[in-house]
């Protein structure tokens, strides 16, 4: 007999990963590798720029999560002025029952997002971010009623004002 015990495994039932239901097949429908050409609205001091981007998208942690990689130039009159870049994680959390979001980008903002999918839109909806100090929430929306261009919209309301729209693009598949 050996001097080392081997332990014994207790008969109980053991937590599973979590597989991915329908809600992140219906997720996916959104987040594809695109390219995009748009508008940033002017902000205060800064002007309305034209930006050219992409996203690329894959899954993560056992298909539970869609993670997505952004990049963007921006431009002032034909000339680039600045680049920006983000990463971004979605799904479907089982606790909250709700769509959420996480981004996190290259002007050293991160902000998480609750969501819904509405028919052919998914649109979700910062919580707690701020920009300059004042309390802003975002809400972005991906329109994929026209199954070859996906329009999406940035909109942004501070201290719960109205809504103002301050990006728009139109992105193609890669």
């Amino acid at each position: 007999m050996s001097q080392y015990a081997i332990p014994q495994v207790p008969d109980v039932t053991w937590p599973k990963p979590a597989a991915p239901g329908p809600e992140l097949q219906a997720l996916k429908r959104f987040h594809r590798d695109v390219a995009w050409t748009g508008r940033v609205r002017a902000a205060g001091p800064v002007p309305e720029m034209t930006a050219i981007g992409e996203g690329r998208f894959h899954s993560s942690a056992d298909g539970l999560w869609i993670i997505g990689e952004f990049s963007q130039d921006q431009y002032f009159a034909g000339q680039k002025v600045t680049s920006w870049s983000a990463q971004y994680i979605a799904g479907w959390d089982l606790a909250r029952s709700c769509y959420v979001a996480f981004a996190a980008d290259s002007n050293g903002r991160s902000v998480p997002f609750t969501g819904a999918i509405e028919n052919d839109r998914f649109v979700i909806t910062s919580e707690g971010a701020s920009i300059g100090g004042a309390p802003v929430r975002l809400r972005m929306i991906w329109d994929a009623t026209t199954p070859d261009v996906m329009s999406w919209h940035n909109e942004m309301s501070i201290a719960d004002g109205p809504w103002s729209l301050i990006e728009e693009y139109q992105m193609r598949a890669l």
